[in-house]
């Protein structure tokens, strides 16, 4: 009896090497590179179908991110004197609907830097603006190079809030937010360190799609900007299924004629396979199903008779 329960433990070791990962959808990537058509003596907005707001600086500079070609920038060039602007803003957009295209997780990489400002009187706030499709503002990630902080907002009345972190000029960063639109979350890591977590996209019921991610040059003081800017490189938006959960498989308890009882526990709608071995080298699969609530029983009457009995569970393929 003890030889058999036991074998829980092992259906999950041999569950770690059976798992199914979804593949990526690329959305949008570039790498803002001659071979890709980029001009580096021309703005960054016009060419490949980015776009913006505002009058302030953008372009293409070459090798500010060592051995890697040339990077985006918004930043350095000011806007004409007495504009009335605030802000400067581009962007690529990509108009995509996770949610409808059954691939609610979207991934937006990029590697960046806060470049200083020569007179560091001077300073702006730099930041990553997420879009839905009717143009409206999810959500927005800040990197303040007045203070150095990183903060965030959403789509309410509470403006900026502050994260505990901050990050350091001249110093470049890979930047990845993950969002979910199927539960309306996203969370923000730069490098290695999870800055923001488990926020909602929209707060105020806006269309959960995917319309832009924006670079936004904020100016702090409209009357004192300086000629820092952000720099950026290998901007890349994917997205993907979630990946169907890893089944676990128990077998349950032993009949009096010996059959064994045994149970996958999955996710719902789900198909699944159940396979059995007696050496843990040659495996048969058993039963092939799925349940509405991810739930399936079989009962394995081949173990009638035998001493051992190993059970594993995997996705179909």
């Amino acid at each position: 009896m003890l030889r058999w329960f036991a074998l829980a433990t092992l259906s999950l070791l041999f569950l770690a090497r059976s798992g199914f990962a979804a593949q990526p959808t690329v959305v949008y990537n570039t790498g803002f590179e001659t071979a890709e058509g980029y001009d580096p003596t021309l703005a960054l907005t016009g060419q490949d179908g980015w776009i913006s707001a505002g009058t302030g600086g953008n372009g293409l500079i070459d090798e500010r991110f060592p051995g890697q070609g040339l990077q985006g920038y918004v930043g350095f060039d000011q806007p004409p004197l007495n504009s009335g602007e605030f802000s400067f803003s581009a962007w690529r957009p990509v108009n995509y609907d996770p949610i409808a295209e059954g691939a609610p997780i979207v991934k937006f990489q990029v590697a960046m830097e806060i470049a200083d400002s020569t007179d560091i009187a001077n300073r702006d706030d730099f930041r990553w603006s997420v879009y839905n499709s009717a143009g409206f503002r999810l959500f927005t990630l800040g990197f303040n190079n007045a203070t150095a902080e990183i903060c965030y907002a959403l789509d309410d009345e509470q403006g900026f809030q502050a994260t505990p972190y901050s990050f350091l000029r001249d110093t470049i960063y890979n930047l990845e937010i993950l969002m979910d639109f199927e539960k309306n979350t996203w969370s923000a890591t730069l490098d290695s360190t999870v800055v923001v977590e488990s926020q909602s996209i929209t707060t105020s019921g806006a269309t959960l799609d995917l319309g832009d991610v924006d670079a936004v040059w904020y100016y702090l003081n409209p009357d004192a900007i300086g000629d820092n800017f952000m720099a950026f490189d290998d901007y890349l938006i994917t997205a993907e299924s979630p990946s169907p959960v890893r089944p676990t498989v128990m077998p349950l308890h032993r009949e009096p004629d010996g059959q064994i009882l045994v149970r996958l526990a999955g996710q719902p709608d789900v198909d699944y396979i159940i396979e059995a071995s007696d050496d843990l080298v040659a495996w048969t699969p058993i039963k092939t199903a799925r349940s509405s609530d991810g739930v399936i029983d079989h009962y394995d009457t081949a173990a009638i008779g035998k001493k051992a009995r190993f059970y594993r569970g995997r996705l179909t393929p």
